[in-house]
């Protein structure tokens, strides 16, 4: 259904949920090494006890939505978002073997400006 594969898109890779959608095991993919970044707001906790929930849901959709246009930027992979956190990696689902490191670098710069 329609919405399996929007959950399906949303939860993988593409090329893991298109192969599920066909109903195909996904290839392995293996690397070497990758690049993981773990962002968290610092002073979240105090901030959001000070907003209410829709400020402050209002508040991270529209960060996260700027830390995933700077990911399409930088061909980096957005894992997750928990809360306040923003999980990415490089060199997992795009091989990008020769410079993951520094385009992890330069996102990271980019969203401690945004």
């Amino acid at each position: 259904s329609e919405q399996s594969a929007s959950i399906l898109f949303s939860l993988f890779p593409e090329h893991v949920a298109q192969a599920m959608m066909r109903g195909e095991q996904p290839e392995e993919d293996r690397r070497e090494c990758a690049t993981v970044l773990f962002c968290d707001i610092v002073g979240f906790t105090e901030l959001s006890a000070s907003l209410s929930s829709s400020a402050v849901s209002a508040m991270l959709d529209r960060l996260f939505s700027k830390f995933d246009h700077l990911a399409l930027l930088h061909g980096v992979y957005k894992l997750e978002t928990i809360g306040d956190c923003y999980i990415a990696v490089t060199n997992l689902v795009t091989p990008q073997p020769h410079d993951h490191a520094a385009r992890m670098a330069r996102f990271s710069l980019g969203i401690m400006q945004a």
